[in-house]
Protein backbone atom coordinates (compact mmCIF):
# COMPACT_ATOMS: atom_id res chain seq x y z
CA UNK A 1 0.00 0.00 0.00
CA UNK A 2 2.70 2.37 1.17
CA UNK A 3 4.26 1.70 -2.31
CA UNK A 4 1.09 2.45 -4.43
CA UNK A 5 0.76 5.57 -2.54
CA UNK A 6 3.98 6.47 -3.50
CA UNK A 7 3.59 5.67 -6.91
CA UNK A 8 0.52 8.04 -7.23
CA UNK A 9 2.26 10.90 -5.44
CA UNK A 10 5.03 10.89 -8.10
CA UNK A 11 2.75 10.15 -10.79
CA UNK A 12 0.14 12.88 -9.63
CA UNK A 13 3.93 15.48 -9.17
CA UNK A 14 4.66 14.87 -12.87
CA UNK A 15 1.45 15.85 -13.88
CA UNK A 16 2.26 18.91 -12.34
CA UNK A 17 5.31 19.70 -13.50
CA UNK A 18 3.84 18.46 -17.29
CA UNK A 19 0.21 20.86 -17.06
CA UNK A 20 2.77 23.73 -15.92
CA UNK A 21 5.65 23.13 -18.25
CA UNK A 22 2.79 23.32 -21.30
CA UNK A 23 2.05 26.39 -20.63
CA UNK A 24 5.01 28.22 -20.99
CA UNK A 25 7.09 28.54 -23.98
CA UNK A 26 10.38 29.24 -24.17
CA UNK A 27 9.67 32.93 -24.26
CA UNK A 28 8.04 33.48 -20.81
CA UNK A 29 9.19 32.31 -17.45
CA UNK A 30 9.04 28.64 -15.42
CA UNK A 31 5.89 28.13 -13.88
CA UNK A 32 5.19 25.79 -11.40
CA UNK A 33 1.80 24.70 -10.00
CA UNK A 34 0.23 23.24 -7.01
CA UNK A 35 -0.32 19.39 -6.51
CA UNK A 36 -4.19 21.01 -4.72
CA UNK A 37 -4.80 21.88 -8.67
CA UNK A 38 -4.08 19.26 -10.47
CA UNK A 39 -7.64 17.69 -11.20
CA UNK A 40 -8.56 21.47 -12.21
CA UNK A 41 -8.53 21.86 -15.96
CA UNK A 42 -5.96 24.93 -16.51
CA UNK A 43 -6.31 28.50 -18.15
CA UNK A 44 -4.42 29.05 -21.10
CA UNK A 45 -3.10 32.25 -19.72
CA UNK A 46 -0.74 31.47 -16.53
CA UNK A 47 -1.24 32.95 -13.56
CA UNK A 48 -4.99 33.92 -14.96
CA UNK A 49 -7.43 33.15 -11.67
CA UNK A 50 -10.66 30.96 -10.97
CA UNK A 51 -12.49 29.58 -7.94
CA UNK A 52 -12.26 26.56 -6.13
CA UNK A 53 -14.90 25.07 -3.89
CA UNK A 54 -13.00 24.11 0.02
CA UNK A 55 -15.59 21.76 2.03
CA UNK A 56 -14.88 21.57 5.49
CA UNK A 57 -16.73 19.95 8.60
CA UNK A 58 -16.68 22.32 12.14
CA UNK A 59 -15.42 20.21 14.87
CA UNK A 60 -18.20 18.44 17.13
CA UNK A 61 -17.35 19.75 20.53
CA UNK A 62 -19.74 17.21 22.06
CA UNK A 63 -17.65 14.42 19.70
CA UNK A 64 -15.59 13.53 22.86
CA UNK A 65 -18.25 12.42 25.57
CA UNK A 66 -18.16 9.52 26.82
CA UNK A 67 -21.69 9.19 27.28
CA UNK A 68 -23.98 8.40 24.45
CA UNK A 69 -27.54 9.45 24.11
CA UNK A 70 -29.82 7.15 22.21
CA UNK A 71 -33.43 7.56 20.89
CA UNK A 72 -37.06 6.46 21.62
CA UNK A 73 -35.98 3.09 19.71
CA UNK A 74 -32.69 2.41 21.28
CA UNK A 75 -30.64 3.99 18.83
CA UNK A 76 -27.31 5.73 19.41
CA UNK A 77 -27.93 9.53 18.94
CA UNK A 78 -25.23 10.95 16.35
CA UNK A 79 -23.95 14.17 16.61
CA UNK A 80 -23.73 15.55 12.73
CA UNK A 81 -20.82 17.68 12.17
CA UNK A 82 -22.11 21.15 10.53
CA UNK A 83 -20.79 21.06 6.67
CA UNK A 84 -19.58 24.28 5.37
CA UNK A 85 -18.07 25.75 2.27
CA UNK A 86 -15.15 28.25 1.31
CA UNK A 87 -15.14 29.70 -2.33
CA UNK A 88 -11.67 30.78 -2.77
CA UNK A 89 -10.29 32.86 -6.05
CA UNK A 90 -7.03 32.13 -6.81
CA UNK A 91 -4.53 31.56 -9.92
CA UNK A 92 -3.46 28.46 -11.24
CA UNK A 93 0.22 27.94 -12.48
CA UNK A 94 2.18 30.44 -11.67
CA UNK A 95 5.72 32.31 -11.70
CA UNK A 96 7.70 31.52 -8.82
CA UNK A 97 7.35 35.55 -7.32
CA UNK A 98 3.82 34.77 -7.61
CA UNK A 99 2.75 31.30 -5.86
CA UNK A 100 0.79 32.73 -3.31
CA UNK A 101 -1.79 33.48 -5.28
CA UNK A 102 -2.19 29.46 -5.29
CA UNK A 103 -3.30 27.05 -2.69
CA UNK A 104 -0.55 24.52 -1.31
CA UNK A 105 -0.92 21.42 0.43
CA UNK A 106 0.41 23.69 3.81
CA UNK A 107 -2.56 25.84 3.61
CA UNK A 108 -5.28 23.10 3.92
CA UNK A 109 -3.14 21.68 6.17
CA UNK A 110 -3.01 24.39 8.58
CA UNK A 111 -6.86 25.40 7.48
CA UNK A 112 -7.46 22.29 8.98
CA UNK A 113 -5.59 22.84 12.42
CA UNK A 114 -7.46 26.20 12.57
CA UNK A 115 -10.64 24.69 12.57
CA UNK A 116 -9.54 22.13 15.45
CA UNK A 117 -7.96 24.73 17.73
CA UNK A 118 -10.97 26.78 19.14
CA UNK A 119 -9.29 26.21 22.54
CA UNK A 120 -6.51 28.51 21.91
CA UNK A 121 -8.03 30.60 19.03
CA UNK A 122 -11.11 31.72 20.89
CA UNK A 123 -10.75 35.45 21.67
CA UNK A 124 -7.41 35.45 20.27
CA UNK A 125 -5.41 38.15 17.80
CA UNK A 126 -4.24 35.94 15.09
CA UNK A 127 -1.32 36.91 12.44
CA UNK A 128 -0.58 35.19 9.36
CA UNK A 129 2.27 35.70 7.68
CA UNK A 130 2.25 35.09 3.81
CA UNK A 131 -1.49 34.82 4.00
CA UNK A 132 -2.02 34.30 0.07
CA UNK A 133 -5.42 33.93 -1.04
CA UNK A 134 -6.55 34.00 2.56
CA UNK A 135 -7.77 30.24 3.21
CA UNK A 136 -5.96 30.00 6.27
CA UNK A 137 -6.99 33.23 8.12
CA UNK A 138 -10.56 32.56 7.02
CA UNK A 139 -10.55 29.32 8.99
CA UNK A 140 -8.92 30.95 11.94
CA UNK A 141 -11.56 33.19 12.05
CA UNK A 142 -14.32 31.21 12.55
CA UNK A 143 -12.56 31.08 16.58
CA UNK A 144 -10.24 33.99 16.91
CA UNK A 145 -11.71 37.76 17.65
CA UNK A 146 -9.42 39.54 15.08
CA UNK A 147 -6.88 37.91 12.49
CA UNK A 148 -4.54 39.72 10.84
CA UNK A 149 -3.46 37.99 7.36
CA UNK A 150 -0.97 39.75 5.60
CA UNK A 151 1.23 39.66 2.07
CA UNK A 152 2.63 41.24 -0.29
CA UNK A 153 1.69 42.40 -3.97
CA UNK A 154 -1.57 44.74 -4.37
CA UNK A 155 -3.24 42.30 -6.93
CA UNK A 156 -2.59 39.18 -4.26
CA UNK A 157 -3.81 41.30 -1.32
CA UNK A 158 -6.83 42.44 -3.45
CA UNK A 159 -7.68 38.58 -4.43
CA UNK A 160 -7.22 38.14 -0.80
CA UNK A 161 -9.96 40.69 0.63
CA UNK A 162 -12.08 39.46 -1.65
CA UNK A 163 -12.11 35.97 -0.30
CA UNK A 164 -12.25 37.33 2.85
CA UNK A 165 -15.48 39.23 2.05
CA UNK A 166 -17.16 36.60 0.08
CA UNK A 167 -16.60 33.43 2.79
CA UNK A 168 -16.92 35.68 6.45
CA UNK A 169 -19.03 33.09 8.49
CA UNK A 170 -18.36 34.85 12.04
CA UNK A 171 -18.19 38.27 14.24
CA UNK A 172 -14.38 37.90 13.83
CA UNK A 173 -12.51 41.13 12.16
CA UNK A 174 -10.07 40.34 9.56
CA UNK A 175 -7.55 43.23 8.42
CA UNK A 176 -5.80 42.46 5.23
CA UNK A 177 -2.24 44.50 5.25
CA UNK A 178 0.99 43.97 3.47
CA UNK A 179 4.08 42.67 5.32
CA UNK A 180 7.10 42.47 3.50
CA UNK A 181 9.09 40.25 5.10
CA UNK A 182 12.67 41.87 3.68
CA UNK A 183 11.47 45.13 4.78
CA UNK A 184 9.20 43.69 8.23
CA UNK A 185 8.53 47.31 9.42
CA UNK A 186 4.75 47.85 8.65
CA UNK A 187 3.78 50.38 6.58
CA UNK A 188 1.76 52.96 8.01
CA UNK A 189 -0.26 55.13 5.72
CA UNK A 190 -4.16 55.94 5.06
CA UNK A 191 -3.66 53.69 1.27
CA UNK A 192 -4.92 50.06 0.67
CA UNK A 193 -3.37 47.77 3.13
CA UNK A 194 -1.36 49.87 4.85
CA UNK A 195 -0.72 50.39 8.83
CA UNK A 196 -3.23 52.76 10.89
CA UNK A 197 -2.24 53.10 14.14
CA UNK A 198 -4.92 50.86 15.74
CA UNK A 199 -3.94 48.12 13.36
CA UNK A 200 -0.43 48.47 15.10
CA UNK A 201 -1.59 48.09 18.36
CA UNK A 202 -3.65 45.39 17.90
CA UNK A 203 -0.46 43.36 16.12
CA UNK A 204 1.36 44.25 19.35
CA UNK A 205 -1.13 41.90 21.30
CA UNK A 206 -1.23 38.88 19.04
CA UNK A 207 -1.15 35.68 20.41
CA UNK A 208 -0.72 33.57 17.63
CA UNK A 209 1.19 33.41 14.64
CA UNK A 210 0.51 30.99 11.70
CA UNK A 211 2.36 30.72 8.32
CA UNK A 212 1.69 28.25 5.69
CA UNK A 213 4.50 26.83 2.85
CA UNK A 214 6.83 29.56 3.47
CA UNK A 215 9.28 27.29 3.48
CA UNK A 216 10.55 26.53 -0.43
CA UNK A 217 13.52 29.02 -0.84
CA UNK A 218 16.63 30.20 0.94
CA UNK A 219 15.94 33.50 0.47
CA UNK A 220 12.85 33.23 1.28
CA UNK A 221 13.61 31.67 4.37
CA UNK A 222 15.84 33.80 5.96
CA UNK A 223 13.38 36.45 5.08
CA UNK A 224 10.51 34.74 7.37
CA UNK A 225 12.88 33.83 10.04
CA UNK A 226 14.56 37.56 10.44
CA UNK A 227 10.69 39.18 10.00
CA UNK A 228 10.14 36.36 12.77
CA UNK A 229 12.75 37.79 15.14
CA UNK A 230 11.68 41.76 14.22
CA UNK A 231 8.07 41.04 15.26
CA UNK A 232 9.31 39.09 18.45
CA UNK A 233 11.80 41.84 19.32
CA UNK A 234 10.48 45.36 18.69
CA UNK A 235 6.95 44.37 17.95
CA UNK A 236 4.70 41.61 19.76
CA UNK A 237 4.26 42.65 23.71
CA UNK A 238 3.75 38.88 24.65
CA UNK A 239 5.29 35.80 23.76
CA UNK A 240 2.59 34.17 20.87
CA UNK A 241 2.48 30.63 20.20
CA UNK A 242 3.56 30.04 16.11
CA UNK A 243 2.17 27.49 14.36
CA UNK A 244 4.11 26.90 10.75
CA UNK A 245 3.02 24.24 8.36
CA UNK A 246 4.46 23.20 4.93
CA UNK A 247 4.70 20.51 2.00
CA UNK A 248 7.87 18.05 2.07
CA UNK A 249 9.13 19.30 -1.41
CA UNK A 250 11.89 16.96 -3.12
CA UNK A 251 13.52 19.95 -4.57
CA UNK A 252 13.61 22.14 -1.49
CA UNK A 253 13.11 21.10 1.54
CA UNK A 254 14.34 17.50 1.43
CA UNK A 255 17.84 18.52 0.46
CA UNK A 256 17.59 21.04 3.60
CA UNK A 257 15.59 18.58 5.99
CA UNK A 258 16.68 15.12 5.27
CA UNK A 259 13.62 14.19 7.92
CA UNK A 260 10.95 15.98 5.59
CA UNK A 261 8.83 17.43 8.32
CA UNK A 262 5.32 17.64 6.76
CA UNK A 263 4.60 19.78 9.76
CA UNK A 264 6.06 22.41 12.46
CA UNK A 265 4.20 23.00 16.07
Amino acid sequence: ALIRTTIILAVRSIRCFVAARDMADAATADVVLSDVHCEIAIPEKPGSTLTSRFPFQLPCPDCVSSILDHDDDGDVIVERRQQCLFVIEHAMATPLDSVGKQVWHGALLLADLMLNMKHKLDGAVVLELGGGVGLSSLAAALHASTVICTDIGDDLLHICHNNINCNMRSSATVLVRSLDWLQPRPPKGDQSYQWSDHDLTTLSHTDVVIAADVIYDNKITDAFLCCLTHLFSEVFSKQPLVYVTLEKRLMHVCLVWSGGFSCLL
